[in-house]
């Protein structure tokens, strides 16, 4: 079934690099690219100088990393939690863009870990994988209770943290998460159509999460040897092939299909939306298909805007390396 979703796409909305940024796959790497990092960490000095270190003590054991940057008595102000990319952590570089400018501009700000992501390998045995809603809903209600005080709530994610928090917002009425508005950036729509381009698009980034993930399973076979055998190079042939092993020996799933639509939130998932909800996507999105929009549900709660520039998670602006995804949250959050 095909869905026509609420697309906005008005004046105030137009991102437009100059010509030299305007190509997708620019984009898409300058959002992460190390040279970066340092301008984006001078910006966000504010907030890493007001950054505590928190472990949340999740259902059925399970320990969540997280950093909190409050400013000082801001029990009133309202809290934004965002939520990175697949292999990405609180300290990514997008991510660290826009929690700099929500903190400068007032925000406090949550910065959580995925399990087995950052520095939080060792807090769980079992692996990270993308089902595994029910503890980042879990982690989003303990930070409500815990840093959320008497301002608004908000939450946002980038790519599959933007799935996450579609998918937040799809349970939080029935889990008393009292969530004020949700954006995703870039968000994963349909995780199938989303590994195709991967494997099959521009070699870096099929290289890049190979490269990335396998670090990732290295580490936690270094910290639970008895649980964990990734010795065979043949293992890492592909993103396919790891997924088909990871789903295999670590999830209750019989097959990577049905463990990739598991996570998908094409279809109805996102029908009876509660929360205002916002997708922001580029239709030049060299890793989420654009054309995979026309799968998602209509919701009145729903609202959707698309550019034509800006690769997967980029919206650079110009030589400053600024994100104009960064005063589009302050504005969404604003309003």
């Amino acid at each position: 079934m095909c869905y026509k979703p609420f697309v906005m796409n008005n004046t105030l909305n137009n991102f437009s690099p100059p010509w030299f940024l305007r190509n997708r796959h620019v984009q898409s790497i300058l959002a992460s690219i190390k040279f970066r990092k340092p301008l984006v960490r001078k910006r966000a000095s504010g907030l890493l100088k007001r950054s505590k270190e928190v472990v949340l003590h999740c259902s059925q054991g399970v320990r969540l990393q997280g950093f909190f940057s409050g400013h000082p008595g801001g029990g009133e102000r309202n809290l934004v939690i965002l939520l990175h990319g697949w292999e990405g952590s609180s300290d990514s570089t997008y991510l660290l863009s826009a929690a700099g400018t929500l903190f400068y501009q007032g925000f406090n700000v949550f910065r959580l870990n995925f399990r087995d992501h950052g520095t939080s390998h060792h807090l769980n045995q079992e692996p990270f994988h993308s089902c595994r809603l029910e503890e980042v809903l879990d982690a989003i209600r303990i930070i409500q209770q815990d840093y959320g005080s008497n301002g608004k709530l908000f939450l946002c994610g980038f790519s599959l943290g933007g799935n996450f928090a579609l998918r937040v917002a799809a349970n939080a009425p029935e889990r008393n998460i009292g969530l004020h508005r949700v954006v995703a950036i870039c968000p994963v729509l349909h995780p199938p159509d989303t590994m195709d381009n991967i494997e099959n698009g521009l070699f870096v980034y099929n290289w890049y999460f190979i490269e990335k993930w396998k670090r990732s399973l290295m580490k936690k076979q270094i910290l639970f040897p008895d649980n964990y055998t990734f010795d065979d190079p043949e293992i890492f042939r592909s993103l396919s092939r790891m997924t088909d092993i990871l789903v295999d020996r670590y999830t209750p799933y019989p097959d990577s299909q049905t463990y990739l639509n598991g996570y998908s939130i094409t279809g109805n998932v996102l029908k009876d939306l509660r929360i205002p909800s916002h997708i922001i996507i580029s239709r030049d999105d060299p890793v989420i298909p654009y054309a995979n929009l026309t799968e998602v549900a209509r919701s009145e709660n729903l609202e959707i805007t698309t550019t034509g520039y800006g690769g997967h998670c980029g919206f650079i602006q110009g030589i400053s390396m600024k994100s104009w995804i960064d005063d589009r949250l302050v504005d969404l959050f604003a309003s």
